[in-house]
């Protein structure tokens, strides 16, 4: 099962984007599933000079995945919500879940 994470990623670091990463994985296990790939949307290479640029990329891999699991302050990043509307328009699972509640429960 492969699975794309949409988090926020505008003025982080890409280690606090790696961090935020990683719990999001011990999400996955926790509570959708053992068997998965992450699709690696993190694009530490690219020097875009547009925030559509990156979207656009993201865009490209979003019919690779089985689920689409939003992470972090989604609502409020524009990004986020984009690939949420397009996964759901184009029937692409989408789990939903607030990181700041699951750190507290660890």
């Amino acid at each position: 099962m492969k699975i794309f994470i949409s988090q926020p990623m505008r003025g982080l670091t890409i280690e606090e984007i790696k961090k935020e990463r990683n719990d999001a994985i011990e999400f996955i296990k926790t509570h959708i599933t053992d068997d998965f790939e992450v699709i690696d949307n993190i694009q530490e290479d690219a020097h875009y000079t547009h925030p559509l640029e990156y979207l656009g990329e993201d865009f490209k891999m979003l019919p690779k995945a089985d689920i689409v699991l939003m992470w972090g302050d989604y609502l409020t990043h524009s990004g986020c919500r984009l690939e949420k509307e397009a996964a759901e328009n184009y029937g692409i699972r989408v789990e939903c879940a607030d990181s700041y509640k699951f750190k507290r429960l660890q």
